[in-house]
């Protein structure tokens, strides 16, 4: 009885520490969300100022959403950042009203704090892109091989898989308690016929 009892123990030690996982998880969510406005801020309040044309300058953004954030094998995460303007000028102006632009950041993460590394209105590799498209315009026979990457929903997979794990863990514990509490009757019922 002491080593199902003990073992019950065990388990509960070792599905509790689930719970850290899912606020650590929800710690890194915060971190990212806190380095995506902090990026959109060094990158657009320059466009506030008297320092870019009046064909550049802004008078207000906001911060619309995010997506990536995931760490590739060398720990340097890719992130997009959708946000909107106001242009300065209602005409003449290289931004539009009520669209949506999308910053690209690189980020790194140095004692366990993400460190913006890259950030740009255009994404890596755009100039040798338009490059190559010119290239293509001109011969009009080459073809240009472009390599899709799907984003997956990776915030909602790992909803889904922290909900679905929780239930496995629920199921489990129910079933290894009630085995306990069993176990436990069945053995007062066979001290109580001795």
């Amino acid at each position: 009885m002491k080593k199902i009892c003990v073992s019950f123990i065990i388990l509960l030690l070792i599905l509790s520490t689930q719970v850290f996982a899912i606020d650590e998880y929800d710690l890194g969510s915060t971190k990212q969300f806190e380095i995506s406005q902090e990026a959109l801020t060094q990158l657009l309040e320059k466009y506030k100022t008297d320092e870019v044309t009046e064909e550049e300058r802004i008078t207000d953004y906001m911060w619309c959403g995010m997506g990536g954030g995931i760490p590739d094998e060398q720990g340097i995460s890719k992130m997009t950042i959708v946000f909107t303007v106001t242009p300065y000028l209602e005409e003449n102006s290289i931004w539009k009203n009520d669209f949506q632009y999308i910053a690209f950041v690189e980020l790194s993460v140095e004692n366990k704090e993400y460190k913006i590394d890259k950030l740009s209105l255009e994404p890596e590799n755009y100039d040798k892109f338009l490059e190559k498209f010119e290239e293509y315009q001109k011969n009009g026979e080459e073809v240009v091989q472009v390599e899709a990457v799907s984003a997956e929903k990776t915030e909602d997979l790992k909803t889904n898989n922290i909900e679905k794990m929780s239930n496995i863990i629920f199921v489990l514990s129910s079933i290894v308690f009630g085995i306990t509490v069993l176990l436990m009757i069945v053995n007062k019922l066979k001290k109580l016929k001795n």
